[in-house]
């Protein structure tokens, strides 16, 4: 049967009144689905949309279902939503994880200095060492003081001024101290020598 608006309008408007709440049972939430996908009649379909046009209660009513369509359609998303913030989560945990595995593993495959047995020199004089020493330690100090690293008399290292009595031979330092004999001294915050300390590689 063809669509005839002028028939529809006419059945419309011989309806005996308005449409009540009570009235709308037949348009339940299946009806509505019909009508959001456009599976009813043609004619059917074109009738409901009349009625909306000219009844608001029948146009709340389509509204209201509407809105409770939409409210499932974000949950459903919120739904969907919580797996893949956890899906990114777990994505994100295994990129560090796989990012520190593979730098450790870079660090190991590299050659690192890596500093020998720490000998220390605390004023124990002409004492003899298998390597050299990774420190100096010197004794107890009223001031600032400065060590002076020589061999055969000859300065190869000297340090700032400084407070503490623990002072770190750098690595390029260390490796220049080959077997032989050598002496640190001990320099007060005048300059003035107050120790003096000999040690041997062997």
């Amino acid at each position: 049967m063809k669509f005839d608006e002028k028939r529809i309008n006419d059945l419309l408007q011989s309806e005996p009144a308005a449409w009540s709440q009570d009235d709308l049972s037949w348009f339940d939430q299946e009806y509505f689905e019909q009508i959001e996908n456009k599976t009813l009649p043609p004619e059917e379909h074109q009738r409901v949309i009349q009625m909306m046009a000219n009844d608001q209660v029948v146009m709340n009513h389509y509204l209201r279902l509407k809105r409770t369509q939409g409210s499932d359609k974000e949950s459903f998303l919120l739904f969907l939503r919580k797996p893949i913030a956890i899906a990114a989560s777990l994505a994100g945990i295994l990129m560090i994880y796989w990012l520190t595995n593979v730098n450790l593993n870079t660090n190991e495959n590299e050659d690192m200095f890596r500093s020998p047995t720490e000998f220390s020199i605390y004023p124990q004089n002409a004492k003899t060492l298998s390597e050299s020493p990774t420190y100096l330690v010197a004794p107890p100090m009223d001031n600032k003081f400065k060590i002076k690293l020589l061999s055969n008399q000859k300065v190869i290292w000297e340090t700032h001024e400084m407070s503490t009595p623990r002072i770190y031979l750098p690595p390029e330092v260390r490796s220049q101290l080959q077997t032989g004999k050598y002496s640190w001294q001990v320099y007060n915050y005048d300059g003035e020598l107050t120790h003096s300390y000999k040690f041997s590689i062997d």
